[in-house]
């Protein structure tokens, strides 16, 4: 098996294709999958182009997804969202990673329709394939017999403030760390 590994797309669908095609994935006749580390959307102006084509990718069985901190961020976005579009969803980092502009292009609705309809918006975005299909088949890591890919990197112990943030602290390897939780890997987002 052949593979091909990008992270954080951020919708940028036409830079994607440029590179897979420069890089020979679409003329590939041996078995291969295109490996994504994370972060599908958000910034781009290409969602729904990037969600049909990685759509027709799990089709065909030719790529595996590894979640990152901006999948991390739409969910807790739809989660929250009577919250947030009742408070200025445009002071928040929701708006200035890119992940409102996302839930609209995916759901097909403008902001007023969001903020007056929320419900309707986590609706339509439950219908859509990154909810129904992608976040469901993410896995936290991918591991070939030589190699770990993750987004981010993988659950450790810190030293310090917890958080890992600060210059000063330090990072300690976990041996157990593929059985750890949810939480666990969305800090080592």
């Amino acid at each position: 098996m052949r593979y091909y590994v990008v992270s954080d797309v951020h919708s940028f669908y036409t830079p994607l294709i440029t590179a897979l095609r420069d890089k020979g994935f679409f003329e590939d006749k041996e078995p291969h999958k295109l490996v994504i580390l994370g972060v599908l959307f958000d910034r781009g102006k290409q969602p729904l182009e990037l969600q049909a084509f990685i759509l027709d990718l799990v089709r065909k069985d030719e790529v595996i997804l590894v979640r990152g901190n901006h999948e991390d961020l739409v969910v807790k976005f739809i989660r929250n969202i009577y919250q947030v579009m009742n408070h200025g969803v445009y002071l928040t980092h929701y708006d200035t990673n890119g992940t409102v502009d996302t839930v609209l292009a995916l759901t097909g609705m403008d902001v007023f329709q969001a903020m007056v309809f929320p419900e309707e918006c986590v609706l339509r975005m439950a219908r859509t394939p990154f909810y129904k299909t992608f976040l469901p088949m993410m896995k936290d890591y991918f591991e070939t017999k030589n190699h770990i890919f993750v987004h981010g990197w993988i659950p450790c112990e810190v030293d310090g403030d917890g958080d890992g943030r600060k210059e000063t602290d330090i990072f300690h390897y976990i041996p157990d760390w593929r059985t750890k939780g949810k939480e666990e890997w969305e800090k080592a987002r």
